[in-house]
């Protein structure tokens, strides 16, 4: 698939409307499996994000009431997650391009 081309913000997140979205997904969708559309399935997503997207994932608490259900890393960064065990916030290193 050829690279997407949207407006990207000063800190790497990019600007899409919804329509812009739903289009995108359709595009990346049909060239990921186009037989989603035609005999609906379940999405392997960890399939998708890692060997389609080449996208990273790491399972984290991000909240210690789970508010928070998901992040994606734009830019290398320190994140903020939850430490289940100890109780208690904690910074861990997230590189660009990974789904917390």
């Amino acid at each position: 698939m050829d690279k997407l081309k949207f407006r990207i913000g000063k800190n790497g997140v990019p600007i899409l409307s919804k329509n812009e979205i739903e289009s995108i997904a359709k595009l990346v969708l049909n060239d990921y499996d186009s037989e989603i559309f035609k005999r609906p399935k379940t999405l392997d997503v960890e399939d998708f994000t890692e060997n389609y997207l080449n996208l990273d994932m790491d399972y984290q608490d991000l909240s210690y009431n789970q508010s928070i259900l998901g992040m994606t890393v734009f830019n290398d960064c320190w994140v903020m997650v939850y430490d289940v065990e100890n109780k208690k916030e904690r910074y861990v290193e997230a590189k660009e391009g990974t789904i917390l």
